[in-house]
């Protein structure tokens, strides 16, 4: 499994600082949005159910044709068929 990490180091200002972890918004679960530090590399296409149920809306779009991260794995895990 693959995930990407953000880091960043203020190079200028006043106080330039060590590198830090930027934490990334993503969908957890239905509706649920959370910082995360890493952002799993899961991609997921729900089934028309899903869909149209709104299991798997997002925040920013309702009826998505694929969801990524946290809730990609989450889902797919879900799904007996997801992975064969």
């Amino acid at each position: 499994m693959r995930r990407s990490l953000y880091r960043y180091q203020r190079r200028q200002g006043p106080s330039p600082s060590g590198i830090r972890v930027f934490d990334v918004a993503q969908v957890t679960g239905p509706g649920e949005v959370a910082m995360a530090p890493l952002l799993p590399s899961f991609l997921y296409f729900p089934t028309e159910a899903e869909v149209s149920s709104g299991a798997v809306d997002l925040p920013w779009e309702h009826h998505p044709s694929a969801i990524a991260g946290i809730m990609a794995r989450n889902q797919g895990a879900l799904t007996s068929d997801a992975f064969r």
